[in-house]
């Protein structure tokens, strides 16, 4: 409750409890950080949770976790050799294949655990309304299966590109950084889908659209330097694009990554996690009601 005066009369005005709840900053940023530290109690159920989801993934499948290195193999193999036929004379990219490959691995990853992130917690809903532990842990879970594959996938990255005739060079030791950035944008981004999506299901459906776009406004399978001038900028404060050039600075030419860009990935990774984590955790305790 809060008392004015008005004119020498006293004015009471009862505060809405919305309003009572609001919380500083400060002590929001610090009850966040302490849910993060409590995530650690939780590692068990995320072990576990990742493991029935590669479980499903390949239940009855003859080959199992040997799909993370050959649908990989085999999807980059043709790709790069389409894409090469296709794009190779129009733009100045030199071992296009090796380009192509590095580029769409990293793709792959993003797309694969925002696709299954987005309904994650309606999928678990059973879990959701009747064991209680922090809800934040069906997304993350999510993300980490995918992740796996990812890990997975970049020794048989490094043996393509050996083939392709680009060695290893010492630069390759900055790629567990560059990982951690992306990881971060992808569990970032998926803690909010997969919050809007328990509201609102179109979500699900337009992610598909939504990763079309964003698939073709990422350097993938060409430079951002062909892109008109005033557009190359812009076109690079899509944080996945300078992760993406990055893998190809460290992996193709052996070089470190352009600092403005990676510094620019790192800030971009870390808000839009921060605002899927607020946003994520401000309507779990809601989720029950709405799955």
């Amino acid at each position: 409750m809060i008392t004015t005066k008005r004119k020498g009369d006293a004015v009471t005005v009862w505060v809405t409890s919305d309003r009572q709840t609001r919380r500083h900053p400060l002590r929001f940023a610090l009850e966040t950080a302490g849910r993060l530290a409590d995530l650690w109690s939780y590692r068990e159920l995320i072990r576990n949770l990742v493991v029935r989801d590669l479980k499903v993934r390949y239940k009855n499948s003859a080959f199992g976790f040997a799909w993370s290195l050959l649908n990989p193999l085999f999807m980059m193999g043709v790709l790069s050799v389409v894409f090469s036929l296709v794009f190779e004379r129009a733009s100045p990219v030199e071992n296009f294949p090796a380009f192509l490959v590095t580029g769409l691995i990293p793709w792959n990853f993003t797309n694969t655990s925002l696709t299954r992130a987005v309904n994650s917690v309606v999928e678990n809903s059973r879990l959701v309304k009747k064991v209680f532990f922090p809800r934040e842990v069906i997304p993350i879970s999510v993300v980490l299966a995918n992740f796996v594959h990812f890990l997975l996938a970049i020794p048989v990255l490094l043996i393509i590109l050996m083939f392709l005739g680009v060695m290893p060079n010492p630069k390759v030791l900055l790629l567990p950084p560059l990982i951690l950035i992306h990881l971060e944008l992808v569990l970032g981004i998926s803690l909010f889908i997969s919050c809007v999506n328990v509201f609102y299901r179109d979500m699900g459906v337009a992610m598909d659209v939504l990763l079309q776009g964003w698939f073709f406004a990422t350097p993938i399978f060409y430079h951002h330097w062909i892109l008109p001038l005033w557009l190359q900028k812009p076109a690079m404060a899509n944080p996945l694009a300078a992760i993406i050039t990055a893998y190809r600075d460290v992996l193709i030419y052996g070089r470190f990554p352009d600092r403005n860009f990676t510094v620019g990935a790192l800030v971009s990774s870390t808000l839009i996690f921060a605002i899927g984590y607020a946003v994520y955790t401000r309507y779990a305790s809601v989720f029950a009601e709405e799955v």
